[in-house]
C-alpha cells in the first residue's frame, strides 16, 4: 500500500484524481481488490474500482480494445 501511496503522489493532482482499476476475475482477487479499495476509500485524488474482466477494465481505462491481450500485442 505504501508503494501505491508513492506512486499516487507522483501523478497527485486535486483536480484529476488518479483511476485505479482492479481486475478481479475470481473470489480471492475480489478480496484483493477490496484491500486496495479500502486503502483509497478516504483519498479525493485515488478512485479506486473493481471489475471483473478485461473489457470492463479496459472501459473504465477508456482504452478501445477488446481485452488485454489485444490491447499488450498492439503496444
Amino acid at each position: 500500500m505504501q508503494h501505491q501511496a508513492r506512486e499516487a503522489e507522483v501523478f497527485d493532482d486535486p483536480r484529476a484524481p488518479a483511476l485505479v482499476v482492479c481486475r478481479a476475475p475470481t473470489d480471492p482477487t475480489w478480496s484483493l481488490a477490496r484491500i486496495v479499495n479500502r486503502a483509497w476509500a478516504r483519498s479525493q485524488r485515488v478512485v479506486s474500482v473493481t471489475v471483473e474482466g478485461d473489457a470492463e477494465a479496459l472501459t473504465e481505462l477508456g482504452i478501445d480494445a477488446p481485452w488485454l491481450d489485444a490491447l499488450l500485442r498492439s503496444t
